[in-house]
C-alpha cells in the first residue's frame, strides 16, 4: 500500500547535487537508490520522478497522467492560436508551445519497463514540450524532445 511506503524526497545536498531523500537517507545514484529502496521497482511513477531528480534536477517534470497531460497541452495550443497574430514577430524570451508545432501525443504514456528500461515522458519546466525518457538500467537517462509536426 502507498501509506507503508517510507517517505521519499527529491533535494539537493549541501554541495547543490540532486540527491533523493528515502527516511532521512540521501542517495546520488539509481544503483544505490534501488538497493536502499526496491519498493520503487513496484511504484514506476515515483521511480521515474527519482531518475528524473537525479538526472536533471528540477528541470523537468514526469508526466504520470499523460490524458490529464495532454488534455492541458491541447488547451494551451488553442489558446495561444486564439489569442496569437500568427503574423507578429516572436518575442525574445517568450515561449509558445506553437513555435514548436505539435508532438504526437497519443504517444505518450504512463511511466514502464521495457525490458531492463525505465520509459516515461517528461515536460521541460522551460520549454514546456514533452520529452521521451529512456533510462537504461545500469546507464544515463536519455532525454529526446518529441517529434513535432507544425501547426498551421
Amino acid at each position: 500500500m502507498v501509506d507503508d511506503l517510507p517517505i521519499v524526497s527529491f533535494v539537493r545536498n549541501d554541495d547543490g547535487d540532486a540527491v533523493v531523500r528515502v527516511d532521512g537517507a540521501d542517495f546520488e545514484t539509481r544503483a544505490q537508490l534501488l538497493e536502499a529502496a526496491p519498493f520503487l521497482a513496484d511504484n514506476l511513477g515515483l521511480y521515474a520522478r527519482a531518475v528524473n531528480h537525479l538526472a536533471r534536477g528540477y528541470k523537468y517534470k514526469v508526466i504520470e497522467d499523460p490524458e490529464t497531460f495532454c488534455a492541458a497541452y491541447e488547451a494551451e495550443i488553442a489558446e495561444e492560436l486564439a489569442n496569437v497574430d500568427p503574423e507578429a514577430e516572436p518575442v525574445a524570451g517568450v515561449t509558445q508551445l506553437i513555435d514548436f508545432g505539435k508532438p504526437e501525443l497519443e504517444l505518450i504514456h504512463a511511466p514502464q519497463i521495457d525490458g531492463e528500461t525505465l520509459v516515461f515522458f517528461a515536460k521541460s519546466k522551460s520549454l514546456g514540450i514533452p520529452y521521451r525518457v529512456e533510462a537504461p538500467a545500469g546507464g544515463d537517462p536519455s532525454y529526446q524532445p518529441m517529434d513535432m509536426t507544425p501547426i498551421d
